[in-house]
């Protein structure tokens, strides 16, 4: 309810070769006004997706690859990235396991166990460099409460936490990168966690 769209309906007339088939006409509608993230976010998956595409230059296997160092996410086709985001990884004392990892599930919405119950949308946990899944995962910045509207814990970590070593082992991203990656992520996909390139 918090997305007003818009419709805008128009009709277009084929053509084969110069001969206008002036009989038949096809309608087209678009939306336009804000789009909610998820929505956004499949635009801009498909966009990027389609680019990595037509580069030869873009090989491989889709993965994700963080970099702890600089704080930041890239999504890849084999050693290619075609989009980068801000991240924010473990704290110091409760540090983000560096290695090669899989998806191992994915959750629109990820409620911790024990409290105080953070919310973690676009949640995608990770088996970590092979061993059974034990909680690490990526996720959007984590809110209290009922909604991310009425969260303060949410709000502060979006302005202040991102690109920082805050979380407790997690990797959060932001509201607009977040639905981009869940979807680009698969389960079983690579995710390569590195302290720095090496």
């Amino acid at each position: 309810k918090r997305y007003k769209w818009a419709y805008e309906k128009y009709t277009f007339t084929p053509a084969i070769g110069e001969k206008w088939l002036s009989a038949v006409k096809i309608p087209l509608t678009f939306k336009v006004g804000e789009l909610p993230p998820k929505e956004e976010a499949k635009i801009r998956f498909l966009s990027g997706k389609l680019e990595s595409y037509k580069l030869k230059d873009y090989p491989g296997e889709k993965n994700i690859y963080l970099r702890l160092s600089d704080q930041r996410g890239f999504m890849r086709y084999g050693d290619k990235s075609f989009y980068s985001y801000i991240i924010s990884s473990g704290a110091w004392d409760t540090k983000t396991p560096t290695g090669d990892h899989t998806i191992y599930n994915k959750q629109e919405l990820r409620i911790a166990g024990n409290a105080p119950y953070y919310r973690m949308p676009y949640w995608m946990g990770l088996s970590v460099n092979g061993a059974p899944f034990v909680g690490y995962g990526l996720h959007e910045v984590p809110y209290l409460g009922t909604s991310k509207e009425t969260s303060d814990f949410y709000a502060r970590g979006l302005k202040y936490d991102l690109g920082k070593n805050v979380s407790h082992g997690c990797v959060r991203s932001g509201d607009k990168d977040a639905p981009f990656v869940f979807e680009f992520g698969e389960l079983g996909m690579p995710v390569y966690v590195r302290n720095s390139d090496d």
